[in-house]
């Protein structure tokens, strides 16, 4: 038994390995933050990119210098100034309506993302509105997280894919057009 405590008191008293134990207990913790930090700094510039191209489209769409746009076309405009979202228009879902200034019905909260492995079909033409109308353009894209294990990425809706859903949402009033008068 003496020989026993003695080990137990050497054991003790010898400090070599500190530093292994405080770092296996805190490198783990400080690298999840470390990672969270990154996810959440590619999410957030995804976000503003998308953010970033909706408006510009929307900017051209109620000026009226985009003429006849098509589904497609708007797109590829929308995609064409993200720069950093991967297969944007592959994943990119776009919903352009008027709204009712009698009713003042809004789309419904329902987002418009979809299920990556769903086939997209798109209207074949959108309805930009008339003059004067108040209309309201929503484009989700779908993503898998950088890092799924991190807190972040545990903590966003994901689907049955695991993928993660932008959502930007712009309203604007058509401007009047000169007919030549």
């Amino acid at each position: 038994m003496r020989r026993f405590l003695n080990i137990f008191k050497w054991f003790r008293k010898d400090e070599s390995g500190n530093v292994t134990i405080e770092f296996v207990i805190l490198f783990p913790l400080f690298f999840m933050v470390f990672l969270a930090i990154i996810e959440t700094g590619i999410l957030m510039l995804r976000q503003v990119m998308l953010d970033r191209a909706v408006e510009i489209s929307v900017r051209d769409l109620r000026l009226g210098n985009i003429a006849d746009i098509t589904h497609d076309e708007l797109k590829d405009r929308i995609c064409r100034d993200t720069l950093v979202l991967p297969s944007c228009e592959e994943s990119i879902r776009l919903e352009l309506r008027p709204i009712d200034e009698n009713t003042w019905v809004l789309p419904s909260q329902q987002a418009i993302c979809y299920d990556k492995e769903e086939e997209i079909n798109p209207p074949s033409d959108l309805n930009r509105g008339g003059d004067t109308e108040l209309m309201v353009l929503r484009a989700c894209v779908k993503f898998s997280p950088f890092f799924p294990t991190t807190g972040l990425a545990l903590g966003l809706p994901l689907d049955g894919n695991q993928h993660y859903g932008l959502l930007s949402t712009s309203t604007f009033v058509n401007e009047p057009q000169d007919d030549g008068v």
